[in-house]
């Protein structure tokens, strides 16, 4: 890897920009969309389920298709038995339509309502899932959204890494929850092709990810990233009086706003199609140094989209 001045990159960026499509990464599909005081919403390890939530008689149900972002597991659907079997590291769940009682390993696991069919759809109950499989499972009452998370092994290891990148890295694939009583803010594609992470210099445990126009702050509890804050951006406006590292102000917010005056923040800005990520150190004074690099996961030193900054301490 290599490092050079910032603005050499720019033109290379947009350049790039217009002829590759857009990806995105694990954590930035946690930006969620827009839920009602009505309808149930679940994310399961980070990914809004995007078909359709029931609650019946207060649990919560999800289809099959969303339910497979829990884990690397295989998961099969008998259309005849109207029986689902999920198979991964040492469990073995099966639940079937109009049964109130799961198999767990060839143990009878009763249930409070059974799996049912919903247009064609599977409904499987969320929690006694995710309990059989050891995941963690939060429901926001206020906010009628469940989270599931169950963080891979690797990522927990690398969280108790003393180098500074590898656990920054770590944190920001952490699944989410929010115990905040408003429904998360809807982001607004617009063709970043990328985002932007910020880390109170020389800490891993806090930071901010801005994905298009949604600004979003977490605080590492465990092994789990909750969200303590969350903003849309008014990208029209001026640059915001509070938050010295955003360009734009707040159109909309819910939860407290964190202090960040005196912070001096690590900035890291990651772009898919170049494999590129740009560094700043900044605080409300200015840009402290600055620079870019070009990542490559063939190389020994890879950590991961956050790189190291030579002004910044590597340990935590």
């Amino acid at each position: 890897m290599k490092t050079k001045r910032f603005k050499i990159l720019a033109a290379a960026v947009l350049s790039a920009a217009m002829l590759i499509p857009s990806l995105r990464p694990l954590h930035a599909q946690a930006a969620s969309n827009t839920i009602s005081t009505t309808a149930p919403q679940a994310y399961i390890n980070g990914n809004q389920a995007h078909g359709v939530v029931l609650i019946r008689e207060g649990n919560t149900f999800v289809t099959l298709t969303d339910l497979k972002q829990l884990g690397d597991y295989v998961y099969q659907y008998d259309n005849v038995k109207k029986e689902v079997t999920i198979t991964g590291k040492g469990t073995t769940v099966m639940v079937t339509a109009g049964s109130k009682t799961m198999q767990n390993n060839g143990s009878k696991v009763p249930l409070k309502v059974a799996p049912f069919l919903h247009k064609g759809k599977m409904m499987i109950p969320l929690r006694a899932v995710a309990d059989a499989f050891d995941a963690y499972v939060y429901w926001n009452g206020p906010a009628k959204t469940a989270y599931i998370t169950k963080p891979r092994s690797e990522t927990i290891a690398d969280l108790k890494s003393k180098d500074l990148a590898t656990a920054r890295n770590a944190v920001i694939t952490l699944p989410h929850i929010s115990k905040l009583p408003q429904a998360e803010l809807e982001r607004t594609y617009m063709e970043m092709q990328g985002v932007n992470y910020y880390f109170p210099k020389n800490e891993w445990d806090k930071y901010f990810i801005l994905d298009n126009d949604l600004v979003s702050y977490y605080e590492i509890q465990g092994n789990i990233a909750e969200l303590k804050w969350q903003a849309k951006l008014d990208n029209k406006s001026k640059k915001h009086s509070n938050l010295f590292f955003l360009k734009t102000d707040i159109k909309k917010e819910i939860g407290t706003q964190p202090n960040v005056k005196n912070w001096t923040i690590a900035e890291f800005t990651f772009r898919y199609p170049v494999g590129v990520t740009s560094y700043e150190l900044i605080n409300s004074q200015g840009t402290i140094t600055s620079g870019w690099i070009e990542l490559n996961k063939d190389d020994p030193s890879y950590k991961g989209v956050i790189v190291d900054i030579p002004e910044e301490s590597e340990s935590k």
